[in-house]
């Protein structure tokens, strides 16, 4: 537990640090990618280590850290990937509103910028969970059928699977297996 706290305080320096820096340069992007690693690796601690406050601050500012970073260096991708990420921050914290907020925005993102099939169909699981937390039952059943309908179209195995061991824990939220039948309404 202690390196985890270790490694929030660290983080939480590391914001500090690019809140004061306005020089955006090549610095960024790696600074960005970076916060994206640590956040994410936070996200799969277990339930206790994110009852600390401050892992917890530290990811949810980790997160709109590296967003700020994304948006200033990187392109469009890194944008609705960064909100996807503050969105999983969000989602994993229970504050719902503001993971549905995220999730939404990073699909902005992808509909005035380009076809990401991929990530707006994760994004949107990210919504489907955040509904699900608002009790938001039937916009979260109808979005989670388009999510599965939309991967049920890709042509790589491995990214199927990833959205399927990804989208099981929500289908079984909302007690509904809409893999079997993603055309139904």
């Amino acid at each position: 537990m202690r390196t985890r706290l270790d490694t929030s305080a660290g983080l939480l320096s590391i914001v500090d640090s690019v809140n004061r820096w306005s020089d955006p340069s090549g610095v960024d992007s790696l600074v960005a990618a970076s916060l994206n690693n640590i956040v994410s690796a936070l996200l799969e601690q277990q339930d206790d280590t994110l009852a600390d406050p401050d892992v917890s601050t530290a990811m949810i500012l980790g997160a709109d850290a590296a967003r700020t970073l994304w948006y200033r260096a990187g392109t469009w991708l890194n944008h609705e990937r960064a909100d996807c990420l503050c969105a999983l921050v969000f989602n994993r914290l229970g504050d719902h509103a503001k993971a549905l907020e995220a999730a939404e925005r990073g699909q902005r993102v992808i509909e005035r910028s380009g076809c990401e099939d991929v990530d707006r169909a994760f994004l949107m699981l990210e919504s489907v969970r955040a509904l699900i937390g608002l009790s938001r039952k039937a916009e979260a059943t109808e979005r989670l059928r388009r999510a599965t309908a939309m991967a049920t179209k890709w042509d790589d195995e491995e990214t199927k699977q990833w959205f399927d061991r990804t989208a099981q824990p929500i289908r079984d939220l909302v007690d509904q297996r809409v893999h079997a039948n993603p055309e139904a309404t």
